[in-house]
């Protein structure tokens, strides 16, 4: 099995994420090339190549591993706003409800 790591980077600086890929194979530590994510206009019926293939023999790992990141970076960002959300929401039905702070 393959051990996959996933960084996100959120560089101020050029206003750009930052992704950097790395694995553990027989002991040693793997970076992976940069990939150039070029836009492509396509037409009806022309055939797509895919973004990003991943090999099927850690494709989970590499999932997994990007999920972590995006979490690591985003994911307390955005659970905080939805709490938050739900906060202002609960604080509206009491006031629809016409409940007090104190009753509940």
């Amino acid at each position: 099995m393959i051990e996959m790591t996933v960084r996100l980077h959120r560089n101020p600086m050029s206003d750009c994420t930052e992704i950097y890929i790395f694995s553990e194979v027989n002991g040693k530590r793997i970076a992976y090339k940069p990939v150039a994510l070029e836009e492509q206009e396509i037409k009806e019926g022309t055939v797509i190549e895919p973004t990003l293939k991943i090999s099927g023999e850690y494709d989970r790992e590499f999932i997994e591993a990007f999920r972590d990141g995006i979490n690591e970076v985003y994911g307390e960002q955005a659970q905080t706003s939805e709490l938050k959300a739900t906060k202002y929401h609960l604080e509206d039905l009491r006031k629809l409800l016409k409940l007090d702070k104190k009753s509940s």
